[in-house]
């Protein structure tokens, strides 16, 4: 994975400010180790976290699509908020 390109995906309170000097931090020190790697923020609400590590722990065999989940809880969760 060190010789590879991926991308770091971020999450979470601590990344939601998207802080230029945190990230520029964090990709400095990866990219010391892994140069190809891409910092990407995920913009998906917690709770989509939530059900991800409750499917892998049901051990289901396969995930539904993330940004499809995601996408469909974003919806529900603003359709409950109105």
């Amino acid at each position: 994975m060190l010789k590879t390109t991926f991308d770091l995906v971020t999450a979470g309170g601590v990344f939601s400010s998207q802080s230029d000097l945190l990230n520029k931090g964090l990709l400095e020190t990866v990219r010391d180790k892994a140069p190809k790697a891409n910092l990407i923020y995920w913009h998906a609400p917690p709770v989509v976290g939530a059900l991800l590590l409750a499917f892998d722990l049901l051990n289901l065999g396969s995930l539904p699509d993330t940004e499809l989940l995601a996408a469909r809880v974003e919806k529900s969760l603003a359709r409950s908020k109105s």
